[in-house]
């Protein structure tokens, strides 16, 4: 069985900036960060690909699910048809399940994160396995590079999710073809629905490329949200075709 931690709260939030719509939307994701399922103890590498199982810590249930941990207390979960779920650091986490096509990567060692606090780099593609309200969720891809950093991709098909920089989040929930990229450091990103099945939030696009800074593009569809500097912020929607761009530093719009 995985690991269990409560669903994230605005007690969490350790940034004046970073939290927010991150907080409601991670906890109406697919699953709360740290209850990424784990398939076995982990204590070193593991490998597993249909049948052939090494080391403990991944599962893969078809011959074209790769599942890879290179770490100790790594954990790798893919199942669906050629998915790919990637960890690699001390106590990554990577799941890429419940559809076809999906890569999620994690590669980074715990780290505090603004939005959840203490936590491993994770990476979810797809629905979890123990997730019950949608799927399957196809061509997802979940990318988490830095210490403590959260990527992803669920609740739909065609989602993209990738955060570059330590203790960053990036969420791409509810929807298909939503993208939320993160650059900095301590910086979140979100293009999410407002929750339940994946009809709500498509289109949805957000960007950020400073430290600690926050790009929001939710509730709504063709939303752009853009942020450039640090410790800025730019939310697009609730609503239509809205597009908010933020340049510099300590900037905030709206």
């Amino acid at each position: 069985m995985g690991r269990h931690r409560a669903v994230p709260t605005a007690a969490h939030n350790h940034s004046g900036l970073v939290g927010g719509l991150l907080v409601g939307a991670l906890a109406s994701g697919a699953l709360a960060v740290g209850s990424l399922s784990s398939p076995a103890v982990a204590n070193a590498s593991c490998a597993a690909a249909g049948s052939i199982d090494l080391g403990s810590g991944c599962s893969a249930t078809t011959p074209t699910d790769i599942a890879v941990g290179i770490g100790p207390h790594t954990t790798a979960a893919a199942s669906g048809g050629f998915d790919t779920a990637i960890a690699i650091g001390n106590g990554a986490n990577a799941t890429a399940t419940n559809g076809t096509h999906n890569t999620a990567i994690a590669i980074g060692n715990p780290g505090n994160n603004p939005v959840v606090g203490p936590t491993p780099t994770s990476a979810q593609a797809g629905f979890g396995p123990s997730t019950s309200d949608g799927g399957p969720s196809n061509d997802n891809t979940a990318i988490a590079v830095g210490n403590g950093t959260i990527a992803q991709a669920t609740h739909g098909s065609g989602n993209t999710a990738t955060a570059f920089g330590n203790r960053s989040t990036a969420l791409a929930n509810f929807g298909n073809n939503n993208t939320a990229q993160v650059f900095g450091e301590g910086s979140g990103a979100a293009a999410a629905g407002s929750g339940g099945p994946p009809v709500a939030g498509n289109n949805n696009t957000a960007l950020v490329v400073g430290n600690g800074s926050e790009a929001d593009a939710v509730l709504g569809d063709n939303n752009t949200a853009r942020v450039f500097g640090n410790h800025s912020r730019a939310i697009a929607g609730p609503g239509s075709n809205i597009q908010v761009t933020t340049v510099g530093n300590n900037k905030h719009k709206p």
